[in-house]
């Protein structure tokens, strides 16, 4: 009887979660996470935060570029 509890939680919890919970290792939402990230913004200077926002956008550049040359290459394999 006690297992058949278990299970049904456990099956309930499951349900709960989103298609992406796997990429989050953790379950709950911690408030304090996005005040320490406000806070670590805002002890920034101006070109701190224009080099952070300019990373960013390369980065997402060459993971864009990386992918477009997998497609390219793999559509190159599959032609032939």
């Amino acid at each position: 009887m006690m297992a058949d509890e278990n299970q049904k939680e456990k099956h309930e919890q499951d349900s709960r979660k989103s298609r992406f919970s796997f990429l989050s290792w953790k379950n709950k939402f911690d408030k304090t996470y996005v005040s320490d990230l406000r806070q670590q913004w805002e002890n920034m200077d101006k070109i701190e935060r224009q080099k952070f926002i300019l990373g960013a956008f390369i980065g997402l550049i060459i993971f864009i570029g990386g992918i477009t040359l997998l497609f390219i290459l793999m559509n190159g394999l599959i032609q032939h």
